[in-house]
Order: structure tokens, then C-alpha cells, then sequence
């Protein structure tokens, strides 16, 4: 090939990577894409109240005896996010728990008693309110009697 050819091969080159390099005021390169998000004006609160049990009667020859108290939770859900509850309830003796072999524990809600899965059980009728629920622990070992047990119900409220 010729210089004369090889030149003009390479200003040809040029003058293209100088032209595809710049760009008139009037071209647009870049854009811009938007949204609008809606945050919800919503939120669940979940608030407890403390518990004071009853006790039974104590009947002679009863290998176990009973105490029942209230666990209420107040549900404040102003979007209805929520409609379940799940309460898993603990008993400690001390900073120890309590075998369940030791203690049966009941939840209901009303006269309806709440289904149990393992050791939670679930309130599948929740309501923004007060939801009031009976617990009944029957202590079946005669061997934690004159202890103090302490009981507590934690109440975790979500969505099915």
C-alpha cells in the first residue's frame, strides 16, 4: 500500500473518532427515571399487662393443684396489618424453668381454648383492643410447693 493511500486511511480514522467523540447542545444523553412511594401511616403496638393469678382449691388426695390469671394485650393497628397472635408462655422458678413435666400451662380466650403448637399457642381471632386471655397453670409437682413461680406470657402479633 502506498503512503498516500495509508495517509488517507488515517485521517479518514480521525476525522470519524473526532466526530463520534462530540456531541451537539441539543443531544440529550442521559434521562432520569422517577417514583412515588406511599409510606404507610400505620404501625402495630403491642402492650402487656402484668398478671395476678388465683389459686384453686387444694383438694386433699389431688396430685396437682391450679391458678389462673389474665394475660392482656393491647393491640393498637390502625392499617389492620395484624390478625394473629402468638403467645408463648414461660414459668421459672428463680432464674430456672420449670420442667414442662413439672406444670401444664392452658390459654384461652374466652371459653375457647387456643390452639398449641409445641410450646406457643395461637390466637388466630386478634383484634385491635384489648385481647384478654386466661391462663391456667396446673403445678403437678409437689416438690416445688412453698416456691414462688413466676409466669410470663409473651404475646408476638403478626399477619397469616
Amino acid at each position: 500500500m502506498k503512503k498516500s493511500t495509508l495517509l488517507s486511511l488515517a485521517t479518514a480514522g480521525a476525522i470519524v473518532l473526532t466526530s463520534a467523540g462530540t456531541y451537539a447542545v441539543w443531544d440529550t444523553l442521559s434521562g432520569t427515571s422517577t417514583g412515588q412511594i406511599t409510606v404507610a401511616n400505620s404501625s402495630v403496638t403491642v402492650a402487656a399487662t402484668n398478671m395476678t393469678f388465683v389459686e384453686g382449691t387444694d383438694t386433699i388426695g389431688e396430685d396437682s393443684i391450679a391458678y389462673t390469671g389474665t394475660a392482656k394485650f393491647e393491640v393498637t393497628d390502625a392499617g389492620n396489618n395484624v390478625n394473629t397472635m402468638t403467645l408463648v408462655p414461660t414459668v421459672k422458678n428463680g432464674d430456672n424453668i420449670v420442667n414442662a413435666a413439672d406444670v401444664d400451662v392452658t390459654i384461652k380466650k374466652g371459653e375457647v381454648a387456643l390452639t398449641k403448637t409445641d410450646a406457643n399457642y395461637t390466637d388466630t381471632t386478634l383484634t385491635s383492643g384489648d385481647n384478654e386471655y386466661t391462663v391456667e397453670v396446673t403445678v403437678k409437682n409437689k416438690a416445688l410447693a412453698g416456691n414462688t413461680l413466676d409466669v410470663e406470657v409473651t404475646g408476638t402479633a403478626s399477619h397469616s
